[in-house]
């Protein structure tokens, strides 16, 4: 079974790139369009690690990076150059 990959966002067109390049590197994604998808994947045992689309978020991302943080997955968030000064590091 490939490795899965947790894609957090609402644009399905970077959805779907980020699943087509993956899916070239051997690993499966799933999407998680809003909080409770984040919440319900991270129950899961199955995830590698997350890709966070930071820039479309419907809700402050700053609950996810601690649940992401506590759950010890690996995290990659994409923030756009106007938001950088709102959004966590940790």
């Amino acid at each position: 079974m490939a490795p899965i990959i947790l894609v957090c966002s609402q644009d399905a067109e970077l959805y779907l790139l980020l699943a087509h390049v993956l899916r070239g590197e051997g690993f499966e994604t799933r999407l998680a369009a809003n909080d409770d998808d984040v919440v319900d994947a991270c129950a899961s045992a199955e995830l590698s690690a997350v890709v966070l689309d930071c820039a479309g978020w419907p809700s402050d991302v700053a609950p996810l990076f601690a649940l992401l943080k506590d759950s010890g997955l690996p995290v990659g968030a994409l923030v756009s150059e106007d938001t950088r000064a709102q959004h966590s590091t940790a």
